[in-house]
């Protein structure tokens, strides 16, 4: 969570590693974050399980809280300046 909440607040353009996330195509940036929440959503399920959650309540919370955690990382983008943008809790067509 740490990791997926750092790399939501890098500004684009800013330093060398940065500079490299605008070279990429909008949509290969919007997707990269699917496969960290993902994992997260995996990572909250196991532990929920391994905790004696039933799995038809472990799956579903797991899911919950990965989302709701990508929409405060979109909401602390709003105080980062060129970072913030609706764009990209949708894929752009």
């Amino acid at each position: 969570m740490v990791l997926l909440g750092r790399d939501a607040m890098i500004s684009p353009g800013v330093g060398f590693f940065r500079g490299l996330i605008v070279m990429l195509p909008l949509t290969v940036t919007a997707m990269s974050y699917a496969p960290a929440h993902g994992l997260l959503t995996w990572l909250l399920t196991v532990g929920l399980l391994q905790r004696g959650w039933p799995q038809h309540y472990a799956l579903p919370t797991g899911m919950s809280a990965a989302f709701a955690f990508g929409l405060v990382m979109e909401i602390c983008q709003a105080f980062v300046p060129d970072v913030s943008s609706i764009a990209d809790m949708s894929f752009p067509t």
